[in-house]
């Protein structure tokens, strides 16, 4: 919500490099406060790892232990779906956002306020999937089902809002609270679906196909992204001075 007015300020300030610079210094310290967090307990299960190694821990045991849960699990390959195909999708909308919103002839500033409206719908995602987890209210479809429908309502009407900045933005900040139901309920959902033996690990399946999907659709996304901005903007002028050229 608050990042994306913060990186175009930087980016205003000191470039994108110098913008990017900024924000990984930034995320490094995600690395020292996980290393603050860990407990006597983590030592014990490096401990535990080298005791597996010294007996041959192999990574087909390992691979064989990851797809056994997999098996005791079914609804895992639902949720793995699921996830995959929700931060392939979210990053490829985050990446377009504000580009879209300078092409429905937004200025700059206002397209990156629409991602911001776009975070403050994912909050309040987050806030929704809470509450009716505490009311005890576990239907998939409603977590999953929903959601994607709003998505795809949502993606269709914002094209048809040019020069409507606030029809713009209620329709970012619908995109974003369906986002946010869908990730915030995911691991709720895996709890719900596994038993308590499998549920770390499942967890950790669960993340690591979030991960791909996230990889996978920005590297998607940011080529589409780079073949447009040649189409608009590279190819016309190439076009234009070819013609001056012939003339």
């Amino acid at each position: 919500m608050i990042l994306p007015v913060v990186f175009d300020r930087f980016q205003c300030l000191f470039g994108t490099q110098g913008a990017f610079l900024l924000f990984g210094g930034l995320n490094f310290n995600i690395l020292v406060a996980g290393v603050s967090l860990r407990t006597s307990a983590d030592h014990q299960l490096l401990h535990n790892d080298d005791h597996h190694q010294e007996e041959g821990w192999s990574i087909r045991l390992f691979l064989r232990y990851y797809w056994l849960v997999l098996v005791r699990n079914p609804d895992i390959w639902f949720l793995c779906s699921t996830s995959f195909l929700h931060y392939f999708n979210m990053i490829g909308w985050a990446l377009f956002l504000v580009s879209l919103g300078e092409e429905l002839g937004y200025s700059r500033s206002r397209a990156v306020l629409l991602s911001s409206c776009g975070g403050f719908g994912a909050l309040l995602g987050r806030v929704w999937t809470l509450i009716l987890f505490f009311h005890n209210v576990h239907n998939p479809f409603q977590f999953f089902g929903i959601p994607a429908l709003m998505q795809c309502a949502s993606f269709i009407g914002i094209v048809f809002t040019r020069n409507m900045f606030y029809l713009s933005a209620i329709m970012t900040l619908v995109s974003g609270i369906s986002f946010g139901t869908t990730g915030a309920a995911t691991v709720g959902v895996c709890a719900l679906k596994t038993s308590n033996e499998d549920f770390t690990t499942a967890l950790t399946i669960l993340f690591m196909i979030c991960a791909f999907g996230n990889e996978i659709g920005g590297g998607v996304c940011g080529k589409c992204l780079n073949d447009i901005h040649i189409a608009v903007t590279l190819l016309p002028v190439s076009s234009e001075k070819n013609r001056k050229e012939e003339k």
